[in-house]
């Protein structure tokens, strides 16, 4: 009758304390993978918000190099009707037609 203290009531407790170590194993990764999806679906909004952003930069840089465009071609027909009537322009110091000193 030699056992060790308490051999018996620790053969017992070991499954429990593996039983233990499994539930609170799934509760870990159930709140781990609750809190995974929470992070990637607010990321997901963000990033939904943020390329709608993008899109309408893009198209309001697009109307604006049209405005920019329609500008200069209007420009350059305004200059060449000045032209045309004998009015040289000095086009603020960029035209092709520089003094060797406005250069």
């Amino acid at each position: 009758n030699s056992r060790p203290v308490g051999g018996a009531s620790s053969a017992a407790a070991a499954p429990a304390a593996e039983v233990d170590i499994k539930k609170i194993t799934m509760t870990v990764m159930d709140e781990c993978s609750r809190l995974i999806q929470d992070a990637t679906g607010k990321q997901k909004d963000k990033i939904d918000e943020l390329n709608a952003e993008i899109r309408k930069l893009k198209a309001m840089i697009v109307k604006h190099e049209t405005r920019i465009r329609t500008l200069e071609t209007k420009t350059k027909d305004q200059e060449k009707q000045l032209v045309s009537q004998g009015i040289l322009l000095n086009n603020n110091g960029h035209g092709d037609d520089l003094d060797p000193d406005e250069v």
